[in-house]
């Protein structure tokens, strides 16, 4: 038989473990959204291959696999013309 005592006990400590658990997730979450989100700033800052492959294939119907060398390559000079005539606008 238990006593109102452990009743209350139970009632009181049976989440607990729970949290526990539940604070260990989120902080590994949110440790692996910052680490995904550090690795996608510097693949488009440094104009990364995957970066610019996912330029491509957005809103169209070619695959990863499709996309040659050389087209990437033109795709990055393109990126990085764009961004020096926004660098030289901003300066005027």
């Amino acid at each position: 038989m238990i006593s109102e005592r452990q009743r209350k006990y139970l009632k009181e400590y049976k989440k607990r473990p729970y949290a526990k658990a539940k604070r260990l997730e989120d902080k590994r979450t949110q440790k692996s959204r910052a680490t995904a989100s550090k690795r996608k700033a510097m693949h488009r800052d440094n104009l990364h291959d995957e970066y610019i492959k996912h330029l491509i294939v957005k809103n169209t119907s070619l695959s990863y696999a499709d996309i040659p060398k050389e087209l990437i390559e033109v795709k990055r000079l393109q990126l990085q013309l764009i961004r020096e005539l926004k660098k030289q606008c901003d300066k005027m």
